[in-house]
This record gives structure tokens, C-alpha cells and sequence, in this order.
């Protein structure tokens, strides 16, 4: 369990609200962005990052992408299909969640979390206006504004908040500092949280120095840290409908490192090795829930998996060594099945393909899950698909066709889901009905 980020007032909440108030705060431009999108996902502060500032045993949280239809279809009564829906002149929000690895359990407090955020709009009006409006602390009495904040892109601010807030049940003592800046159509924010914990505003100051450094590179040359950035934000498929819930959205390994999960840190080391074993430059994950989790947690699941290898070679070594992994007999997939499959037959191309289902265990449910993993030359892209059924290998492929489309045009905006998985998704609401 991890600390709730969004229970406090300030920057999250504020966020949070957008979707309900963008339409009238932004003025109406049909002009986007015409270049192909930047890899903004690969901007923001990662483990590594927060670790020069004394925050070493940090992993992530949690990170979503949002495009502005996901976030006002989660958090607004705004239509989609209203044709003001196109005038609201934000493109997207990325944000990362970095907190204290093992979670409240093992860190009960005083502790602090760290988010970045970035907001692209569709040109440098649009991202002067929701700055404005991000920044603007009128109406909370919990902030204030700290004027002696260094200057940071063509406009910024840092605000302090100071209340009580409560989270599972504990009251805490919350110490929060936002710095926040605006480069053209794109604006910034790191936000360090303390729970019973004092926030140093020079520490802020040097986090929201990196975070600008880091989003100059992205923009100016594709670049971060000096590798250029991979993109594989924009193969993940980003679905929209009833019970398709969004979950996790980040880079897991980037750079030929293996971020550190908040949640996991024992695997840390085995995944660094096959990181290095397989010459893999950078991982992202990202995880669709096909209907909302039951008590104990189990739940449909849609996973996209794109990965980026140094050469092709170690990309076909990677598809080739997941089916001698699911076969072993020590392997973790129970009864792990290899489905007949021909590249050649798949309705997009491939070098290479590998189809499989496993079983695995659903909040003591006997549950299944079908595995499609395609090798384009140095990229290999892993779709699964979880749930109370054996998922079809059909509705596998409907996702994978997407995700090759979205690796061919970038995809930023949802999309709708292919009818194989709503269909999928509809059987698996009435299976775990009649549990």
C-alpha cells in the first residue's frame, strides 16, 4: 500500500479538476501539434534522478499517461464526442509517482513522495493559460507562494502548502512544495510531498532544475541524459469505454536501466541482469484494466509491453528465449501452452511470433492468461491479455494490430477498443458475476 498523493489540496487536486473546468478556461484553436509527438514520458524525474538528493531507496509508484480524452472521461461530464471536446487545446499529461520503496507498510511515516508532471498543449497560447490557471492559489488558504525561487523557463513559480490531512485513516502534519515552469506549449511540475516530514525548498529548487534540464533535451533534440529518446510511449494503445481503466503507464527500463519499483525492489537485480544479458536499451509498460478490480484484487487485465534492443539479433534471442522460458520445467507459467502461430499469417508484418496461455492465479480463481509477443526488427511488442477464461488468441491479435498501427503513426489519443476485447471484457464481467 503507498501513500495517496491526491488526498491533499494543491497541485493534484487541481490537476484533478481540470477536466471539469478546461472548456472554459482555454480559449478554442483547432491547431495541433504537427510534428510527431515528443517523448515526454522519458522527461520526467526517475529513481535515479531524486537518488543524487538523498532520496536512494526510492522506486516508482506509479505513472500514468493521460491524453486529454482519458482525462476528462475520468474526471469530468464533459462528452467526448462534444465538438468543443477539440478546443481544449491540451494535448496530454504525463506524470510519475516516486515513493519510498516498500510502501507505508515498511516506511509508516514521517516519509516523502516526489511526482513530476508535464502538460503539452497545442501551442504556447493554450500552455499560457493553463499555467495561469495551475498557478493560480486564490482560492486555497493552504498555499503560498515563495518568491525567492530562481527563474525557470519562460515563466515559473514555487508554492508551499501547509495542512492536515488524512490518509487510511492517519492523521499527518502535510508539507508540500510545487515548483512549477512553462517552456512554449509545454509546462512542468515537480511536486515533493512530506507526511510529518519538512520539504527543503533548495532541494525543490535542484529537482525542478533537473526536471527543466531533462525536458530541454527531450525538446530541443530528442535527447535525454544524452540517449535519444525511444518513443515507446506512443505504441501502447490507449483504449477508452466502460470499465476500461487505465492503470500504470510508464517507462520501466530506460537508458539500459531497470527502474526501480516501489513496490518490487527484490526483482531490482535479476531484472538488471536480463536487461544487460539482452542488450535492452528501454521497456514500457502499460496496463488496461477490462473491468473494475474485485476485493481481493483480481481483475481482467490488458497489458502492452513494447521493448527496444540494441541490436535484432538480441531482439529475436528475446522472443526465442520466452518460449524455452515458459516450457521449462521449472518455469513460474503453469501448464504454459504454445499456440500454432505463423508469423507470415498475422494480418500486420513480423519477423518473428510467439503465442502462448498460461494459467495463473485470480484472488484464488483459477484464471488464464494468452500471450502474443512480435519481434520488427529491434523492437519486440508483448501484448497479454488476463481474465476467468482462456482470452482468445483473436482478441490478442486485435490489440497487436493496434499497437503496430500505433508504432507506425504515434498514438496520443484513445482510441475505441477493438470489439474482440470488448467482447472478451463483457464475458469476463458476467463470469466473475456468477462467482
Amino acid at each position: 500500500m503507498f501513500r495517496n498523493v491526491s488526498a491533499r489540496a494543491g497541485r493534484l487536486a487541481r490537476v484533478a479538476a481540470l477536466g471539469f473546468v478546461s472548456l472554459s478556461l482555454l480559449p478554442a484553436s483547432g491547431v495541433s501539434a504537427a510534428e510527431r509527438p515528443l517523448d515526454f514520458g522519458a522527461a520526467l524525474l526517475m529513481p535515479a534522478d531524486i537518488a543524487e538528493f538523498g532520496f536512494e531507496d526510492y522506486g516508482i509508484d506509479s505513472g500514468r499517461y493521460f491524453s486529454v480524452q482519458q482525462m476528462v472521461a475520468e474526471g469530468s461530464s464533459v462528452d467526448p464526442s462534444d465538438p468543443e471536446f477539440d478546443e481544449l487545446g491540451m494535448e496530454s499529461v504525463h506524470n510519475l509517482i516516486l515513493h519510498p520503496i516498500g510502501g507505508i507498510e515498511e516506511n509508516s511515516g514521517p516519509d516523502i513522495t516526489i511526482v513530476s508532471f508535464i502538460f503539452v498543449y497545442d501551442d504556447e497560447a493554450h500552455a499560457e493559460d493553463g499555467f495561469a490557471y495551475l498557478e493560480d492559489e486564490s482560492d486555497d488558504p493552504t498555499a503560498t507562494d515563495l518568491d525567492d525561487a530562481p527563474a525557470l523557463g519562460d515563466e515559473s513559480e514555487m508554492t508551499e502548502y501547509v495542512d492536515e490531512v488524512e490518509d487510511g485513516g492517519v492523521t499527518y502534519d502535510f508539507n508540500g512544495i510545487d515548483y512549477s515552469f512553462r517552456i512554449g506549449r509545454v509546462s512542468a511540475t515537480v511536486s515533493v510531498n512530506g507526511w510529518d516530514e519538512e520539504v527543503d525548498p533548495a532541494v525543490v529548487e535542484e529537482l525542478g532544475a533537473m526536471l527543466e534540464a531533462k525536458l530541454l533535451g527531450v525538446i530541443e533534440e530528442g535527447r535525454v541524459d544524452g540517449h535519444r529518446t525511444p518513443g515507446l510511449d506512443s505504441i501502447a494503445p490507449r483504449y477508452e469505454g466502460d470499465n476500461l481503466t487505465p492503470s500504470r503507464s510508464h517507462y520501466c527500463i530506460l537508458n539500459g536501466e531497470a527502474l526501480m519499483q516501489a513496490y518490487n525492489p527484490d526483482g531490482q537485480a535479476s531484472l538488471q541482469e536480463t536487461v544487460d544479458d539482452y542488450g535492452i536499451v528501454a521497456g514500457y509498460c502499460a496496463m488496461t484494466k477490462l473491468m473494475m478490480p474485485s476485493d481481493d484484487g483480481a481483475y481482467a487485465l490488458l497489458t502492452i509491453m513494447p521493448t527496444r534492443f540494441g541490436q535484432a539479433d538480441d531482439a529475436e534471442r528475446w522472443v526465442t528465449g520466452e518460449e524455452e522460458f515458459a516450457t521449462a520445467a521449472d518455469s513460474p507459467y503453469e501448464d504454459a501452452e504454445i499456440l500454432d502461430l505463423d508469423a507470415e499469417d498475422l494480418p500486420f508484418e513480423a519477423d518473428q511470433a510467439l503465442a502462448l496461455t498460461f494459467k495463473r492465479d485470480l484472488g484464488g480463481e483459477e484464471g488464464y492468461i494468452t500471450a502474443l509477443l512480435i519481434q520488427q526488427g529491434r523492437t519486440v511488442i508483448d501484448v497479454r491479455i488476463q481474465g476467468y477464461s482462456v482470452p482468445d488468441l483473436d482478441v490478442v491479435i486485435a490489440v497487436m494490430a493496434d499497437a503496430v498501427g500505433c508504432g507506425e503513426s504515434a498514438c496520443y489519443e484513445t482510441q475505441d477498443a477493438p470489439a474482440e476485447l470488448l467482447d472478451f471484457q463483457a464475458e469476463q464481467e458476467e463470469l466473475y458475476a456468477g462467482q
